[in-house]
This record gives C-alpha cells, sequence and structure tokens, in this order.
C-alpha cells in the first residue's frame, strides 16, 4: 500500500506542475519562450543537472552484472525505439515517432530510486535497474541528437537549426566530432579530479566546472561519464545531488507545461505511452535471461519517464513543431501504467483477489442474505439442529445424532425407575458410540465409591444389552 501511495503521489505531483505550467501561459500570455536564447540555456541546465545525477548514483556492485547492463543500455534502447518508431509510424504514417519512441525510451533514474525503496525486487535486480535507468540516460541523448539530425530535413525542419540546438552536430562526420569533444571532456575532467579530490572544496569546484564546460558546449555523454568517477567524499553530496534533481524535474515540468498550452495530441500521446510501456515489457524480459524469473518480471514493467524525456522533448520543440504535445501525454500515461502493474504485482495474492471480488462480485445472493429455513432440513424428529456452527455462513444447519437411550434391567426382573427415586445403577450409561462419563450416563460418587476408599465392586451389576453380551 505504500509503494501505491507513493507512486500516486508523485504521479500527482508531476500532473500539478504540469497543470501549473498550462496555467501560467494561459494568464500571463506566455506564447514565443522557444525563441529566447535563454530557453536553451535553461534546457542544457536541466539535462546537465539530469545526467549527472543519474550516473552519480550508479553502485560499484553493478561490476557484477555489467554484461546485462551493457546488454539493456545499448541493444535495448535502440530494440524499444525500432519497436515502438515502427508500429506508431506504420499507424499514424508519420515518421516522427521513431524520434518520439527514442526521446520516451529512457528509465528514470530518480523515479526508480522512489520505487525500490518499497519493491519486491532482490538487491541484485535493484543494481541492474539502478544501473540500467542511469546509463539509457546518455545514450537516448545520443540516439536523439543522431536521429533529430538525420531525419529533420524528412520531418521538413532545418538541419542547421537543431544542429545548433544539439551542440553544433550535424550528419555523420559532425556526430563524430561531438564525439570527439565529449572525448576531451572526459579526459580534462580525470585529470582535474586527480588533484581535486583530496578535498571536499575542490571536489566540488571541480564538478561545478565541469557542469559548466557541458552546458555551454552541450557536452552532456562527457558529463555522464564524468559522473561516474567525480563524487565528492562527503555524506550530504549525495543528499545536495538528489534534491537538485528533484527541483530540476518539477521545473521542467513547469516548462512542459507552458508548450502544453498551445495544444495536446492526448491521442497519439496515449499510443506512444503505451506502446512504449509495451516494449519495456518484451525488452527487459528477453535481455535479462541470466536474472530469475521474478525479477525479471519486474524489470519488464519498470519503464517510466522523467527529467531526461521532458527536457529532451522542449530541446526538440523548436525545430519539430508539436513534440511536447505528443510527448506530454505520453510521459503521464507511461507513468500511470507502471504505478498500477507494480501495485498488482507487489500485492499479496489475498488482496488480488479481494479486488478482484469487489470489481466483478458473483452473479448470485451472497450466502447472508439468503433466509434460513424455519424447519430443519431432517426426516429425523429426534434429531438435533443448531445454527451459526460457522461465523462466515450464518444459519447453516447441522444434523446431529440423536443420543440412544440404553435399557437398564433391574436384579429383580421390574422396570427400572425413573426421577429421583431412581438407584444409581438405573442411572442411564455411555452408549456404544460415547465415552464413559458422557452427558448424563457419568455414575454419580455414593459413599462406597472410590472417593471414600472404598471398591466399586460393591456397585449392583448393570445389565446392558450394548456393553453386554446376552
Amino acid at each position: 500500500m505504500r509503494l501505491l501511495v507513493r507512486e500516486a503521489g508523485h504521479l500527482l505531483l508531476l500532473t500539478a506542475f504540469i497543470l501549473a505550467g498550462v496555467v501560467a501561459a494561459v494568464v500571463l500570455d506566455i506564447r514565443e519562450i522557444t525563441d529566447s536564447s535563454l530557453y536553451f540555456g535553461v534546457i542544457a541546465t536541466l539535462l546537465a543537472i539530469g545526467l549527472y545525477g543519474s550516473t552519480s548514483g550508479i553502485s560499484r556492485v553493478a561490476r557484477k552484472d555489467l554484461r546485462t547492463i551493457l546488454l539493456v543500455v545499448t541493444v535495448g534502447v535502440v530494440l524499444k525505439a525500432a519497436l515502438v518508431g515502427g508500429v506508431l509510424s506504420l499507424a499514424f504514417g508519420d515518421p516522427v515517432f521513431f524520434l518520439l519512441a527514442v526521446a520516451v525510451a529512457q528509465i528514470d533514474p530518480l523515479s526508480v530510486t522512489a520505487f525500490m525503496q518499497n519493491s519486491r525486487m532482490s538487491e541484485r535486480a535493484k543494481t541492474v535497474l539502478a544501473s540500467w535507468s542511469s546509463f539509457d540516460d546518455p545514450v537516448t541523448v545520443i540516439l536523439t541528437v543522431t536521429l533529430a539530425t538525420t531525419l529533420g530535413p524528412t520531418l521538413g525542419s532545418d538541419r542547421a537549426q537543431i544542429a545548433d540546438t544539439f551542440g553544433g552536430t550535424d550528419g555523420f562526420v559532425g556526430f563524430l566530432t561531438n564525439f570527439g569533444y565529449n572525448a576531451g571532456l572526459v579526459a580534462a575532467a580525470g585529470f582535474v579530479w586527480l588533484a581535486a579530490k583530496k578535498r571536499t572544496a575542490t571536489a566540488v569546484a571541480a564538478v561545478g566546472a565541469v557542469a559548466a564546460a557541458a552546458v555551454s558546449y552541450f557536452l552532456m555523454l562527457g558529463l555522464a561519464v564524468a559522473g561516474l568517477f567525480m563524487r565528492p567524499a562527503t555524506p550530504k553530496w549525495a543528499a545536495v545531488v538528489e534534491r537538485a534533481v528533484q527541483i530540476a524535474f518539477y521545473g521542467a515540468a513547469v516548462a512542459l507545461g507552458l508548450l502544453l498550452a498551445r495544444g495536446i495530441d492526448l491521442g497519439a500521446g496515449i499510443a506512444l505511452g503505451a506502446a512504449a510501456f509495451a516494449a519495456q515489457i518484451v525488452v527487459g524480459f528477453a535481455l535479462t535471461a541470466r536474472l530469475p524469473r521474478t525479477d525479471r518480471v519486474h524489470l519488464a514493467v519498470s519503464q517510466q519517464n522523467g527529467i531526461t524525456s521532458i527536457v529532451l522533448a522542449l530541446a526538440l520543440e523548436p525545430s519539430i513543431p508539436g513534440t511536447v504535445a505528443i510527448i506530454g501525454p505520453a510521459i503521464i500515461t507511461i507513468n500511470t501504467l507502471h504505478a498500477v502493474c507494480n501495485r498488482l504485482l507487489d500485492a499479496p495474492p489475498t488482496q488480488l483477489l479481494g479486488a478482484l471480488r469487489r470489481l466483478f462480485p458473483p452473479s448470485g445472493p451472497h450466502p447472508a442474505s439468503r433466509p434460513a429455513p424455519s424447519e430443519p432440513v431432517t426426516s429425523d424428529p429426534q434429531a438435533v439442529t443448531r445454527t451459526g456452527d460457522r461465523a462466515d455462513i450464518p444459519g447453516q444447519l447441522v444434523n446431529l445424532r440423536p443420543i440412544p437411550k440404553p435399557s437398564v434391567v433391574r436384579d429383580d426382573g421390574q422396570p427400572p425407575r425413573n426421577g429421583p427415586q431412581a438407584t444409581p445403577a438405573e442411572q442411564p450409561g455411555p452408549s456404544a458410540d460415547q465415552p464413559a462419563g458422557y452427558g448424563h450416563g457419568k455414575p454419580a460418587h455414593t459413599p462406597g465409591s472410590r472417593r471414600h476408599g472404598t471398591s466399586r465392586d460393591s456397585h449392583p451389576v448393570i445389565k446392558n444389552p450394548v456393553f453386554n453380551d446376552p
């Protein structure tokens, strides 16, 4: 239940910030914010915070499953984008869905961190999912930049504008050039870190300098790789980075709402979100064969979107109008499916059965609403009936066998007497199917009984045809 509350709270908070952006755009008449030079600086800063926060939180224990992690963040991202883009491009007749599929192919590390706190996954699966969600962000950015420069002219966009947005990348040669710049940033960050990591103040300053260089030249891959080793040795650093990522995430949500005020393509957005979640199920279960089956199922329904998808949508909107109108609803759809599916997966079977009974009640009346029969259902008039044998089925009738009365014969041949004049020997004894001392057949203690230290041999003989042979 706590997992469901956490997921629902995260989703509602995201939706609230998006709606706040929409309301602000309508009330303040904010329209052409994408034409401002400040817009691209803010987008690059938000993306840099998200990428550094994702890779700086990767555990070193992940080296044990390095092969699986590399497989899912490379082949997995490409396969998901190909599946979603191929299906939706055929369905809507628009190749732009290949680009949109890449933008929503990533798994948000911030959402994953909150989700894993109450998940039933093993520690090994949690490590794999945390590394997967952290590494696929830079891979998603690289694929988005490559496809944007490749498909941009086909979609009617200006190649030069797209290249300027993503750091001057234009074509395959520009991609290689940008990759070399990122490698140079990683090398420089390594040398700086060797000299600055011993002191906390210099280590924090080194991280800030590398992040500023990455934002200025859009070298997001280099910053993501630098986050693997540039980690100041202070206990508060992880909390500071997490808080910065949260602020950037909700700031990006507000910016998304500012652009969604122009219009929303709800049908295409829901289709994109559902297709991305289905693709994660296929790819996540297929590429994790070395893990236990339960963990593979959890990884298959782990698709979530966050700051990277939002920022990529914001970055693509000036060059490819209408991107935000589709990716915005897709993000809400994906996160909703994640919350529902993981709740059903982690819920105990008894809770699932109870929920199904509430959703699909039986056609007949409930047993408690059925009237109890007025007369006992038995053909024997001497049968004893009692009701309420079970608390969950009131009114149930249980037939009990009548207690037989054995015949007692006196020594003088006279019939036995009843009432207070009857001697202890004439009291009815136990029947064949009842133990001695049951009910009224228990003999009374007399002055000549064993209680007073004498033998029971002084009692008269009871001639009972049930116990004595004829």
